[in-house]
């Protein structure tokens, strides 16, 4: 589990007006550092740049872009950020296009909130591997 002083940096971007700031609440409940929250696609991808998050939870459909689309461009600007998708569609094929484009984690809304929280886990100790790997051994 995630303890207080290794706290990742989460983005949350979903459309839907009503579950953003649960899941926001969700995670500030659990003693997580919620850096910013997006409300569609483009901004996702605006706030990822903003805000350097660790682990980016990500609607699969929102207006204008959609979130594999989003997380695609927010991994190209830092491949070592982990991005979850969070969609209502336990859809394999869409599991399928998520995980081909780099996406660590997917999980249907509506599962288990410690689900969510072990992803987190997961995706942040994936991250702080890939930070250790590639540091430079040098003084």
């Amino acid at each position: 589990m995630t303890t207080k002083r290794e706290r990742p940096r989460l983005l949350v971007a979903d459309d839907d007006e009503h579950l953003r700031p649960a899941i926001v609440d969700l995670l500030l409940d659990a003693g997580l550092n919620v850096v910013a929250q997006a409300a569609d696609g483009a901004a996702a991808v605006e706030q990822a740049r903003e805000s350097s998050p660790d682990v980016v939870i990500m609607d699969m459909r929102m207006p204008g872009m959609t979130g594999i689309e989003a997380a695609t461009i927010v991994l190209r600007g830092d491949p070592l950020i982990e991005v979850i998708m969070l969609t209502a569609y336990a859809d394999p094929t869409l599991r399928a296009l998520a995980g081909g484009a780099g996406i660590g984690e997917y999980l249907v809304k509506g599962d288990s909130s410690d689900l969510l929280i072990a992803a987190i886990d997961r995706a942040w100790g994936r991250r702080q591997i890939s930070l250790t790997a590639g540091r430079d051994p040098s003084p």
